[in-house]
């Protein structure tokens, strides 16, 4: 596992990363100093040299091919330009972006070329701000807001919301195999929690899986998830048949195939023959809604509708 951050100049990536490299037992790495490194040369030359251009292209090119392993890495300010180096950082690890507001980075930067902050001729740091934020909220995977906070309290929010994720990720893939192996996956339904009710239950240790149902070409139901007893994550859903052919083996093909990154019911699109699934979903794993509609030659045969979230 690699941990990525990034964020403007002076918000504490290179601080934070040492500290949290430390907490964490990883390995630290300044993609920067790997720059200065590679080129021989301190990030304001180069800026001096080849001007801002030339300097991205030598950032995008050195952080494309950073290899790293269990370390934290802390990226320069303008590293989100390349879009080469941001796709291998993804792919490398974790993306945190530390966010402060402009005025709080005023105060922390000093002389702006001495950092090696790569900013256009006649910009101001509020140009540079606005023009990078969105580029910093499009690849980050984790943001902490960094503004009220002192460092030992940002590194604290940071292992929290880690240990969130890794928490989110193995309930995730505990849920992909549950759909899986129950309705999907054709499995023998268990005793009715309720008079006429489709049940089917799936557990491993202490997490377990129920989706129950109502109903026939008109349905409605829940699939949820407890932990040691306790509801953590649920989901209702209601549907019908609207018209002539449908067919449940399609309907589990389609739903067998969920994705890990929207594990509600099935793919975003799914084809086989004449028959085309479609589902789509606002929102995300703690709060979504979303619809899915199976046609035949291009007419609508049926469709459900979802909502839910974790619960707490």
């Amino acid at each position: 596992m690699n941990l990525i951050l990034i964020g403007m100049p002076g918000c504490g990536k290179s601080t934070v990363g040492v500290v949290l490299a430390k907490a964490l037992g990883m390995d630290f790495i300044d993609s920067d100093l790997v720059i200065q490194k590679a080129e021989g040369m301190r990030l304001s030359q180069i800026i001096e040299e080849r001007g801002d251009e030339g300097f991205r292209e030598v950032e995008n090119r050195v952080n494309a091919h950073l290899t790293a392993e269990n370390s934290i890495i802390a990226t320069g300010g303008s590293v989100v330009y390349g879009e080469e180096a941001m796709r291998h950082l993804k792919q490398l690890g974790t993306v945190i972006y530390l966010q402060l507001s402009c005025e709080a980075i005023q105060e922390r930067l000093g002389d702006l070329h001495a950092r090696g902050v790569s900013i256009r001729p006649g910009w101001t740091l509020r140009d540079l701000y606005n023009e990078r934020v969105p580029l910093y909220e499009k690849w980050a995977d984790i943001t902490i807001d960094c503004e009220a906070l002192m460092l030992r309290e940002v590194v604290h929010t940071l292992r929290r919301q880690l240990e969130q994720r890794e928490e989110m990720a193995a309930i995730t893939d505990f849920l992909l195999r549950a759909k899986q192996a129950t309705y999907a996956g054709k499995g023998p339904e268990s005793a009715p929690s309720r008079p006429a009710s489709h049940d089917l239950h799936y557990q491993e240790g202490e997490l377990s899986y129920i989706d129950s149902y109502l109903g026939g070409e008109r349905f409605a139901g829940e699939e949820a998830i407890w932990r040691g007893g306790v509801p953590i994550w649920s989901m209702n859903y209601a549907g019908r048949v609207t018209g002539e052919g449908f067919s449940g083996d399609f309907l589990k093909a389609a739903l067998s195939r969920v994705p890990a990154e929207r594990p509600y019911r099935g793919p975003a699109e799914y084809t086989c023959g004449d028959y085309a699934y479609r589902c789509s979903v606002s929102g995300g794993f703690d709060w979504f809604h979303g619809t899915e509609t199976i046609t035949l030659r291009g007419r609508c045969i049926y469709e459900c509708r979802f909502h839910g979230g974790s619960i707490r």
